[in-house]
């Protein structure tokens, strides 16, 4: 993902601001453009997400997400396969790529893997 223009700004709540602006603290350019959503009913919300990171704060815990077929996705494999997730949430598509939510990983005590790719997301190092 391309790094932001220096005038813009991400306050703590995610929301993005325009610095250049000379009332740029009144109002957010967009709400919630980086900030980790629980419960997903967009593309956009996915997005943000994403752009929030794959870990929780405070805490640093691992996210993953929830697809509404009760699949689970490792975040590099939502970030990798978005095409797949914005098409199906765009037009409804209950194919195992429209999202439901996010969860924290060590939420689980049994294993927990990655519908896409397999990996093993709380395995002890």
């Amino acid at each position: 993902m391309p790094a932001l223009p220096d005038y813009f700004f991400i306050n703590c709540t995610g929301d993005l601001h325009d610095t250049r602006d000379p009332n740029w603290a009144a109002s957010p350019l967009r709400g919630k453009y980086s900030y980790h959503h629980r419960e997903i009913s967009t593309g956009a919300e996915v997005a943000s997400t994403l752009r929030a990171g794959p870990y929780a704060w405070p805490g640093g815990y691992e996210i993953a997400f929830l697809a509404d077929d009760g699949g689970t996705l490792c975040f590099d494999c939502t970030r990798k396969e978005f095409h797949n997730v914005a098409h199906s949430m765009l037009h409804g598509i209950k194919d195992g790529w429209h999202l439901a939510a996010t969860f924290l990983v060590d939420e689980f005590e049994e294993p927990l893997f990655c519908d896409h790719c397999g990996r093993h997301m709380n395995e002890e190092d």
